[in-house]
């Protein structure tokens, strides 16, 4: 049975306003730095090359990131993942976050994340459920199934599969919350408050 979204009408007509949409006095924009190992620890980071970069405000890396409010292990409900990035210099996947560049611009934080360069202590990647064991391949499959003396030359690509996650934060001190509220909205929701 068919259902009415609350912001439907708002976002097929082009009224609607999203994340990306606000703009704030003295916005920071964030970046991560992603691992390019899949297993392993981060060694070094350039951060002296990064906070040069004009326009970077911060970096935050896992030797001087700022303490969590909450335990990063906890499971507040069932589905809850396990928060954990800049918890240790520990690789465990491809693309995990290794630092975060804080910017008065998008582009100078990408850039100044572009500059960290990490550094890595690889290891072996884990990829199956069979022990962790290494991978090993076993004959070659480009060959595999072709009649001797022919070959075959392929190209393939993945587009990625998810969208550019956008949060914007307001933090504001009132006279009934002094120590101030924050308003939080994401790529996926309109404005609401938390804290």
């Amino acid at each position: 049975q068919p259902t009415t979204r609350r912001d439907g009408i708002a976002k097929v007509t082009g009224t609607a306003t999203f994340a990306a949409d606000n703009h704030p006095d003295r916005m920071l924009h964030a970046v991560y730095a992603p691992a390019t190992i899949a297993r392993g620890r981060v060694t070094a980071l350039d951060t002296e090359a990064a906070l040069a970069h004009p326009g970077v405000v911060a970096v935050y890396t896992p030797w001087n990131r700022p303490p969590l409010a909450g335990d990063p292990d906890a499971k507040p409900f069932m589905f809850a993942f396990r928060f954990e990035a800049l918890q240790s210099d520990e690789v465990r996947y491809a693309n995990q976050p290794v630092a975060f560049v804080v910017a008065e611009s998008l582009e100078a934080a990408t850039e100044g994340a572009r500059f960290l360069k990490p550094q890595y202590e690889a290891q072996p990647a884990r990829v199956g459920l069979d022990g962790n064991a290494p991978f090993k391949p076993r004959g070659d499959a480009n060959t595999a199934t072709l009649p001797p003396g022919t070959r075959r030359r392929t190209r393939s690509s993945t587009p990625p599969t998810r969208r550019p996650r956008i949060t914007t934060t307001r933090w504001r001190a009132t006279a009934s919350s002094p120590n101030g509220r924050t308003a939080s909205s994401n790529s996926t929701s309109r404005p609401r408050p938390s804290c």
